[in-house]
């Protein structure tokens, strides 16, 4: 993500101004969207415009209405407060003032996942996002690689962001569940303007070049065109094998818009390109060594313990993440009187590539490591990992999208409003993903530098002879004396798959209004249609996997898959303007349900060798030194739809003439909850146990069972004259909680009843502040600064009863400062203040302590948020 330029309103806007970074205005649809003066976050309105935050308008209910309308939880940002600390860089930044948000930042984006009100995560499986994402009104969200996150290019030249929170099925569909996300960008405006905007980061050596222009070619006709080019030479997270960065971002955005409007007939027309490196995924190794006296058991492959600097990680192999997009938006509106006539038809195409070194480190680090456990005379544990190690997805995912509705003129003396539609989207993906693992043999001896040698145990990693591929290999020699037995093993798997999804969806609303009252009936029936084919192979030897998933005997990695269902979701909402205030305050009450698509778990192999057959934590005719993970938990094929139910109360209004404010608290129960479990792979506790599978531990989606959560949140908008300056400020609170209430029976591997749900902090808050101060007539000074921070919650789901891991407490403070000179703004970035430095992720597995069998985590890696970085940014509008 990126920044916006600000240049005007979208929609129908009349008479606009700017409280806390969000954006108002009084409007009446169909006219005509005026030009206004480019105004930065750091200049809040005047004291008449005070009490008029609620005045924005809104499409949240598919129609534009004003906000303090809207009898529902609804943020709003502009597309000038999100910027007005500096570049964007992720989802974070673009939800950072949404009360109950959370970004599950996993440093490679495309795998990265967005939580509203305890939803929780999937943390890189291939399950739907339990958010709706939007772009400018239309679906973008897929199962698929990039599928669960918002891009780039959708937040570049951004009018504002709507996040509706709770569930949104009936006017949304599919994935709205918790929530949605719509990004709106600006649209061509009927007069003149441009604006340049350069950003440079020292610390990264980020540049960030972007334009925009708005021409109006006659009252009829405008347009608009924009483009933005980030070239980045440094980092802050380094490989020295290949003098590369982890955290590099370079590419471009491109978009021209086309739009026509006549008395009747609004038409936009949207086309745009990005292509774009983008962080790639990175963690370095934070693992305790084996102490035989606390009977911390350690990793089984680094006994004597590893830790790597985090700035500094050798890899050998690829590290490398690509996101490209093209996108087509043709928006129609058409006044026909008695109703008006929206129609939004898109064709969206998002490219990815995810490839990291999934071993974590390169051929000299292994010998280092073995050559310690040698010296040691710890030849009967495993020694390190197989440095050749590598992980490639690559998808490309198709999206026809229409939504047509129809929004009827109020009747019966403005009493009764409706709302008809119907939504059509066709998704098509093709994407492959290959796992390399040793194809050399295990040798059964190894010579000690001193002279002699040790006896090796079967399925041990020590003195592997390291391969390279494609054949003829490349054999790595890691310690003096090694053998090289004949290559034998498969290698690793391959799997190629092709998945249509085809939805189809008719929808209404009916409003019913008398003496400041309303009872609101939103209902949805959606049709889901879901297929995929998948293959697998041995990466060398091209042979057909075709392991058994133990419970049915199906046979996954290579098979044809179908999911078929239909939701009916619904809302109802009753509201009260309140007659005994002064101003247009609402109280609302609100139920409504939801649903997350089901899907398949591709590209994936089940833990066990080809022709082993085993039940859970039991062996059967399987080869020698095979046995399952000690918490194998078996993949399956497929999972079906998440369904939720919302209780939700609240008040939004102006509680002074300075202070707009919203408080609402709701109570969600989930049935068919999806969570992600570990297939158990790499689990290495026990002697050979990583032999036993095709790939390591692999992250998978299950239906675990109902979950239950509830939560308050508060947001506090105000603007005052401070000093001959203008003061804004908004505070954002919320509180949530969300636990497992229950699982079904006879799935190993689901998370513990009564334990948290994940990627979900128990407090969130933060502070946007801006101040401006006129210095002379040409020219004033501003200061602001974004304050984020976040309390409690677990990282992943608690599958072994005390083995967890607390998400990081935080708090994080970014800021912009510097002075308007006419149409010239400088200004000084700095993003992590207090160089803030804590853990986005500490990956462990559950292991059990060897003096008193208790369970425990066991700790191997970890990845660090980025420091501080200071820049300078310059932007000239005309």
């Amino acid at each position: 993500m990126r920044k916006t330029n600000g240049l005007g309103a979208r929609g129908w806007m009349c008479g606009t101004a700017l409280v806390s970074g969000v954006l108002m205005g009084v409007c009446a649809p169909g006219a005509v969207a005026l030009a206004q003066t480019a105004t930065t976050a750091a200049t809040p309105p005047s004291d008449a415009d005070a009490s008029l935050v609620g005045e924005i308008v809104v499409q949240a209910t598919r129609r534009s209405e004003r906000l303090q309308d809207v009898p529902e939880a609804v943020a709003v940002i502009t597309g000038q407060s999100l910027t007005s600390v500096g570049p964007i860089n992720n989802s974070q930044d673009v939800l950072n003032l949404v009360p109950g948000a959370r970004f599950n930042n996993l440093s490679d984006p495309l795998n990265s996942e967005i939580s509203l009100r305890g939803s929780g995560t999937e943390r890189a499986t291939g399950a739907d996002s339990s958010v709706g994402l939007y772009f400018d009104n239309v679906y973008i969200g897929a199962s698929q690689l990039g599928g669960r996150n918002l891009s780039p290019i959708d937040s570049f030249d951004l009018d504002h962001v709507e996040v509706l929170e709770g569930p949104q099925g009936a006017l949304y569909g599919r994935d709205a569940e918790f929530g949605v996300v719509n990004m709106l960008p600006q649209q061509p405006l009927f007069s003149n303007s441009a604006v340049v905007d350069d950003t440079y980061m020292f610390q990264t050596q980020q540049n960030i070049l972007d334009g925009v222009i708005n021409y109006k070619v006659n009252d009829h006709l405008a347009l608009r065109v924009g483009a933005e080019d980030i070239t980045q030479s440094k980092g802050f997270e380094y490989d020295p094998d290949s003098n590369t960065y982890y955290d590099h971002t370079s590419g471009y955005i491109v978009r021209g818009q086309v739009r026509y409007q006549n008395e009747n007939l609004d038409v936009d027309l949207l086309a745009e390109r990005q292509q774009m490196q983008v962080p790639s995924f990175w963690s370095a190794y934070d693992a305790p060594p084996k102490n035989a006296a606390t009977g911390y058991p350690g990793i089984a492959t680094i006994p004597l313990g590893f830790v790597q600097n985090p700035r500094s990680i050798a890899h050998n192999g690829l590290d490398y993440s690509e996101d490209d997009i093209s996108n087509v938006i043709l928006n129609v509106n058409y006044d026909l009187k008695w109703a008006k006539l929206t129609s939004t038809t898109s064709w969206r195409d998002l490219y990815t590539i995810a490839a990291y070194d999934d071993d974590y480190l390169d051929p000299a680090t292994e010998s280092n490591l073995q050559s310690l456990c040698v010296a040691n005379k710890l030849a009967t544990a495993n020694c390190g990992n197989y440095p050749f190690g590598l992980q490639n997805d690559t998808a490309d995912t198709n999206t026809w999208y229409e939504d047509l509705h129809l929004d009827g003129a109020p009747m019966f003396n403005n009493h009764v409003t409706w709302l008809a539609g119907v939504e059509l989207m066709d998704q098509r993906t093709h994407g492959f993903e290959t796992l390399t693992s040793n194809p050399c043999p295990v040798e059964t001896t190894i010579k000690l530098p001193g002279g002699g040698s040790l006896a090796i145990p079967a399925g041990n990693n020590v003195a592997d002879g390291f391969c390279e591929g494609p054949p003829p290999f490349q054999q790595v020699a890691v310690l003096p004396g090694q053998v090289f037995p004949a290559v034998s093993q498969p290698g690793g798997s391959y799997a190629n798959y092709r998945g249509s999804y085809f939805s189809w969806a008719p929808y209404a609303s009916l409003t019913l209004s008398a003496n400041g009252f309303s009872l609101n009936g939103d209902v949805r029936y959606s049709h889901d249609h879901k297929e995929t084919t998948t293959n697998n192979y041995q990466i060398y030897s091209n042979q057909t996997i075709q392991t058994v998933y133990v419970t049915t005997g199906q046979p996954i990695g290579t098979g044809n898959y179908l999911l078929d269902s239909g939701n009916v979701t619904y809302a109802i909402t009753a509201s009260w303007k309140l007659p005994f205030m002064p101003w247009s305050d609402m109280v609302y009450a609100k139920t409504g349900t939801g649903y997350r698509v089901g899907g398949f778990n591709l590209g994936h192999t089940s833990p066990e060798l080809a022709n082993c057959t085993i039940t859970p934590l039991v062996e059967t005719g399987c080869p020698a030194a095979t046995s399952p993970p000690l918490y194998y938990a078996p993949i399956t094929p497929t999972y079906s739809d998440e369904t939720s139910t919302s209780y939700e109360i609240g008040f939004k209004g102006d509680i002074t003439r300075h202070a707009y404010f919203t408080l609402d608290g709701y109570y969600e129960t989930t049935n068919n909850a999806l969570a992600a479990v570990g297939d158990g792979c790499g689990t290495v506790l026990i002697a050979g146990d990583r032999s036993s599978c095709l790939a390591a531990n692999t992250n998978y989606t299950v239906n675990a069972g109902e979950t239950n959560g509830w939560g308050i949140e508060a947001q506090l908008s105000t603007q005052w004259d401070v000093v001959g300056g203008k003061l804004a400020l908004q505070l954002d609170a919320s509180t949530q909680k969300a636990w497992y209430a229950s699982e079904p029976s006879g799935v190993p591997g689901l998370p513990v009843v009564g334990t948290p749900v994940a990627e979900n902090p128990l407090w969130v808050a933060s502070v946007l502040f801006n101040y401006s101060h006129p210095i002379t007539e040409d020219v004033s000074a501003f200061f602001n600064m974004v304050y984020h921070g976040q309390w409690g919650g677990v990282q992943d789901p608690e599958t072994t009863a005390g083995v967890f891991f607390p998400l990081a407490n935080y708090q994080d403070i970014d800021l912009k400062t510097g002075v308007n000179f006419k149409a010239l703004e400088v200004s000084l970035v700095v993003t992590n203040l207090t160089n803030e430095v804590h853990k986005m992720a500490q990956f462990y597995q559950p292991g059990a302590n060897t003096l008193t069998g208790q369970a425990v985590a066991v700790y191997s890696q970890q990845r660090l948020s980025l420091p501080r970085s200071i820049g300078v940014e310059a932007t000239y509008k005309w």
